[in-house]
């Protein structure tokens, strides 16, 4: 790759040819979601109302523009004797608004009704993907860890 700079009468000044290596980005290129209600990993399901809020701080990625398609996911396990929990979405393939993209956070809400449905003192995850290519593919994020207490 090389540049050419033109000044004022035309002239043309070309850069030495550079090597450009693109390397796919990893897991640990951004952050995992937060949970800023509870402090601890711990998520007291009879101290929450109606739904548990987690958070995606941009700050999390180095890329993070408005358009960028983002999915967000949690996985649990059920309580005994109930049938296996599908994936729960709690942002479906969105893309990031203007405004969150001001505010530089995503907030995604996951619902009491699926927190019941978890067997308590297990944990479950919620998963991130971005796409940088307007859906086509999907980078997964880290992958962060809760647990449902009573």
């Amino acid at each position: 790759m090389f540049y050419t700079v033109k000044d004022a009468d035309d002239g043309e000044q070309r850069s030495p040819a550079y090597g450009l290596k693109i390397q796919p980005l990893t897991s640990d290129a951004f952050q995992a979601v937060q949970c800023p209600d509870f402090a601890t990993s711990d998520i007291p399901v009879s101290k929450v109302v109606d739904s548990v809020t987690f958070t995606l701080n941009s700050d999390s990625w180095h890329f993070f523009a408005q358009g960028q398609i983002v999915r967000v996911y949690v996985t649990g396990k059920s309580k005994p004797g109930e049938p296996s929990l599908p994936d729960e979405v709690i942002r479906d393939d969105k893309p990031v608004s203007a405004d969150e993209w001001n505010e530089g956070w995503l907030r995604m809400s996951l619902s009491k009704e699926y927190l019941l449905k978890l067997e308590e003192n297990t944990h479950f995850h919620v998963y991130v993907k971005v796409s940088f290519d307007e859906g086509t593919s999907f980078v997964q994020g880290q992958t962060a860890e809760f647990k449902v207490v009573p």
